[in-house]
């Protein structure tokens, strides 16, 4: 312009030093490996990295790690002296190993850097115990089984990761007579050389030990309940090899005999009664004539084997008598004379497989009954209450009638009703009730018999009231032998996961739960089972980083003397949650 005008200023030029810092830090490999113990509180010291960097002393040599990938990001963390710590609890058998991508970086203006690989394995310890794979055993084995014989194969799994692992398998209990052995390496269960009686025990309880060969050892049970199934190894056997019965003489005026006094066929004599095979049973839905007395046979066998099958030959009197073929009660459908005498033989076999039979020999004699009597029988004590518990066996004496006869009479004793299934029958002792099979509560609880007494003219009447008493017979059965549940691990301690379920059959239903196991001991701290209810509670917070599944053997008993017991298994899998903030890779940003 005109004129022209000017300022003056002074401008300061400031030249940042860039080149000075001509060295990156330098780590002496591209990649390091290292190793952790599983198990390790958080914090543990993992490795220490160190990188050089050779510009002179200052922010241009001043070096700085972070870790910025890898699938270990979140569990390790690093800080600037190059020590690598644990974040979490770490666990060999949910990951084995990690990878993490470690930075060193100075502070210079222009910042340089270097990469590191770092591997880290997590190093097993023996914390897992091994489990078989059922919680509980039910084999079965037939009685008089040979030596050698197979029984059960148990197999485990150790949740360890440990190539050298081995397994062996002890029987601990239960075993004192040695009916059975197990191979310490295979697990295989068989029979020794002393013979499996059913008839002394049907049941066999052993306790199985799996230990492993960690260090150290680690040990768990496991139940093995070896049913003995029955073969037909014993005849059914008579109470008595010869029967002495006497049975009253017809009246006239029954009209519902038959009268006819003509034999059916020849008298047979008692050896050519031996001898004939004619065995004879009445139709067991077509009963026809009175009962006159019962014989009763007793069989060890169960199943088929000990189903009794009862038939009849007669010599003297040969026809008149018929035989029920389940229950043992003789009947007839004719008139009967005092002084009369028969030779009969009866059978009882079996329905095993061949099957087996014994017989017995029974006399029958008529007795006279007066034409009139002037006083009734009386009763001592009628109706009676008793009890009787279903491990009583067959001829157990279940009660005593207890009558009289003012006349002098002869007193006939008959159960009239309340017996449907033919449990209980009159013995030879006048007025004694006995047990003719063994009762089930399972079944029937009370029975109201009504028993009759006559003197052949009058009848009087009493009842027998039977409570049958509940023995412990059944263990409990959960509803499940495998419970699964999926689990947040933010769910809150104190919480129910799930619930068991059991049941009983016997009297007293009432069971127990309880936490018998874990395949990690850790477990045992996190879950506690309420023992009324069979709640599966958490009682310490969960961390799926640490343990993602936990399997627990649980528990039931019975209140029985002594208690039977079952076992089922638990599986909680424990699913993530949000519990991990964002984490920057390095703790300082810098930038230009």
């Amino acid at each position: 312009g005109t004129p022209s005008l000017l300022t003056e200023v002074t401008l300061v030029v400031e030249v940042v030093d860039v080149n000075e810092n001509l060295h990156a830090p330098e780590f002496e490999d591209f990649v390091v490996a290292s190793a952790v113990l599983e198990n390790q509180p958080v914090g543990t010291l993992v490795a220490t990295v160190k990188a050089t960097d050779a510009d002179p002393p200052g922010d241009d040599s001043r070096v700085g790690y972070s870790i910025r990938a890898g699938d270990g990001l979140g569990y390790f963390s690093i800080d600037d002296q190059g020590h690598i710590k644990t974040l979490a609890v770490l666990d060999a058998e949910t990951k084995a190993h990690y990878w993490l991508t470690v930075y060193a970086q100075d502070h210079g203006v222009a910042p340089l850097s270097s990469r590191l690989e770092v591997f880290i394995s997590v190093t097993n310890i023996n914390d897992n115990t091994p489990l078989s794979e059922e919680p509980v055993y039910y084999p079965h084995v037939p009685e008089n089984s040979p030596a050698n014989t197979p029984v059960l194969q148990i197999t485990a799994t150790d949740g360890d990761l440990d190539p050298g692992l081995v397994l062996t398998y002890r029987i601990t209990g239960g075993n004192p007579e040695s009916f059975f052995s197990m191979d310490s390496s295979t697990g295989v269960l068989t029979t020794t050389g002393r013979k499996l009686d059913r008839e002394n025990q049907p049941e066999h309880i052993l306790e199985i030990t799996i230990s492993d060969n960690g260090s150290p050892p680690l040990s768990s049970t496991t139940r093995v309940v070896v049913m003995v199934d029955d073969v037909n190894d014993n005849s059914p056997q008579f109470e008595q090899n010869f029967y002495h019965m006497v049975i009253p003489e017809t009246r006239n005026g029954d009209s519902t005999l038959n009268q006819n006094e003509v034999e059916s066929g020849e008298e047979l004599g008692f050896e050519a009664l031996l001898n004939n095979d004619s065995w004879e049973s009445l139709d067991a839905q077509n009963i026809t004539g009175i009962p006159l007395f019962r014989v009763l046979a007793v069989d060890r066998d169960t199943g088929a084997n000990g189903e009794i099958h009862y038939s009849i030959k007669s010599a003297r009197g040969k026809g008149r008598f018929g035989i029920h073929p389940q229950t043992g009660v003789v009947y007839s459908a004719y008139t009967f004379t005092a002084g009369q005498e028969f030779d009969l033989m009866v059978r009882a076999s079996d329905s095993g497989s061949p099957n087996k039979s014994s017989t017995a020999r029974v006399s029958v004699q008529v007795s006279a009954v007066p034409a009139t009597s002037e006083h009734a029988p009386v009763i001592k004590s009628s109706d009676q209450r008793v009890e009787v518990t279903e491990s009583d066996s067959v001829g157990f004496l279940v009660a005593l009638i207890q009558a009289s006869d003012q006349d002098g009479d002869s007193l006939w004793y008959r159960i009239v009703d309340g017996d449907p299934r033919a449990e209980f029958l009159m013995g030879g002792d006048e007025g004694s009730v006995l047990l003719a099979r063994e009762l089930d509560w399972e079944t029937q609880r009370e029975y109201n018999l009504t028993i009759s007494v006559t003197d052949g003219v009058h009848v009087v009447y009493t009842q027998l009231y039977v409570s049958v008493i509940d023995i412990n017979e059944h263990r409990p059965v959960f509803s499940q032998s495998l419970y699964s549940v999926n689990v947040s691990e933010s769910v809150p301690v104190e919480s129910t996961l799930l619930t068991l379920h059991a049941t009983d059959t016997d009297q007293d239903s009432k069971v127990a739960f309880s936490l018998h196991s874990a395949r990690s001991a850790h477990s045992l701290a996190l879950f506690k089972v309420d023992y009324q209810t069979g709640a599966v509670v958490l009682a310490r917070p969960l961390d799926r980083e640490s343990m993602s599944e936990h399997v627990l053997t649980v528990l039931v008993r019975d209140q029985g003397t002594p208690a039977k017991r079952n076992y089922a298994r638990v599986q909680i899998c424990v699913t993530d949650a949000n519990d991990h903030s964002p984490e920057w890779t390095g703790g300082v940003v810098q930038g230009r």
